[in-house]
């Protein structure tokens, strides 16, 4: 596919309108002009901020829901918005887990979301949907729901 930027000719890669060049420099354009609004104390979209934060209401709300849509993409790609541990489906309760720890180290090491360090590397291996509990479990030493059995579903858990 041929670039959409006027005046240029080189081709894109796939699922993109414009080559890597005119891409660089959009993006160099675009950081200077939020800079520049920044500097002016002004949204980065170029509105007053809300008083007393740095961004507008329709800016927050926009952030909000690509962050909550990338956070869906995530969790699709690592088999669903649900816990492999427990089963938990409330999407306030899931995260990101790195399957054998060393998460912390790993994102002071990145200096960005998971979600979006995993997006721009094509889902990798190593990771699963866990909600926090199960998460802090595997933290805390293995998570409590791999020690319960249960016989049947009128008994209740207890502990192995």
């Amino acid at each position: 596919m041929e670039c959409i930027h006027t005046g240029c000719s080189n081709t894109t890669t796939a699922g993109r309108k414009r080559c890597d060049n005119c891409l660089s420099k959009n993006s160099k354009a675009c950081r200077k002009y939020y800079k520049g609004n920044r500097e002016k104390g002004l949204c980065s979209c170029g509105s007053e901020p809300t008083p007393g934060l740095k961004s507008c209401a329709p800016c927050r709300e926009y952030i909000r829901e690509y962050n909550r849509k990338l956070r869906l993409k995530v969790f699709a790609a690592y088999g669903g918005s649900i816990c492999a541990c427990c089963g938990e489906t409330e999407l306030v309760f899931l995260t990101i887990d790195h399957i054998g720890g060393g998460g912390g180290k790993h994102r002071s090491r990145i200096g960005s979301t998971i979600y979006s360090w995993l997006r721009k590397r094509k889902y990798p291996p190593g990771f699963r949907v866990l909600c926090f509990n199960c998460n802090w479990g595997e933290h805390a030493g293995g998570c409590p729901h791999r020690r319960i059995v249960t016989n049947t579903l009128s008994e209740s858990r207890r502990p192995i």
